[in-house]
């Protein structure tokens, strides 16, 4: 295309030089004729390279197309192949981890339920151990309390008696006191009415007394 638009440069100004320079008509004829000839020729070869350029590019883009197709599909597949390979050991290993976890459960709660009946059953001892124990101190504690409620008992009846004994000890002193100062009130009283005073005493020290 360069090399055509050359031509056609030169055809013009060959054209313009034929136009400026004296020449005769036949030989500016046959030189712009051939420079447009040559022109036409440049340009149809170079027309047809490129119709062939183009052609040579879409071959080979068509033949990259399909090479890109086929090792893609290829890629595709071997992927597709590998994925599920790998879905296939993973699910595979996923069932060898549940069957696993399964089988440890089960023995877990074997062993949970051997342990609670163990600890049930020991529980079940215990308490029986205990209560047996328990109605034996009861027993024991009702006796020694029934023997020291007794003991108790005749502790305070001991401790009453002698109450009683100085509750009559106290009366008759009670009584003897009472006896003693009636008297002698009586015996003030009546030396009051006689007039006579004990020496030393003022009448009213004697009657406040």
């Amino acid at each position: 295309r360069a090399e055509a638009d050359a031509a056609s440069a030169r055809a013009s100004q060959v054209s313009s030089t034929s136009a400026a320079a004296p020449a005769t008509p036949s030989t500016a004829g046959a030189d712009a004729a051939g420079v447009i000839a040559l022109a036409q020729r440049l340009h149809d070869e170079h027309v047809a390279a490129g119709e062939s350029r183009r052609n040579q590019l879409i071959t080979e883009a068509e033949s990259r197309h399909a090479e890109l197709l086929s090792t893609g599909q290829a890629k595709y597949d071997q992927l597709v192949g590998t994925g599920q390979a790998k879905h296939d050991e993973a699910v595979r290993r996923a069932e060898e981890i549940s069957a696993a976890a399964t089988a440890e459960r089960d023995r877990m709660i074997g062993e949970a339920t051997a342990k609670r009946d163990q600890m049930l059953a020991e529980a079940t001892a215990k308490r029986d151990e205990m209560l047996t124990e328990a109605r034996e101190r009861s027993t024991g504690m009702v006796a020694e309390a029934q023997q020291r409620k007794a003991a108790l008992l005749d502790e305070l009846e001991k401790q009453k008696s002698l109450l009683d004994r100085k509750i009559e000890e106290l009366r008759g002193f009670e009584k003897n006191y009472r006896t003693n100062l009636k008297s002698y009130i009586e015996g003030q009283l009546h030396s009051l009415d006689s007039g006579v005073v004990e020496p030393g005493r003022p009448v009213d020290a004697q009657r406040h007394g």
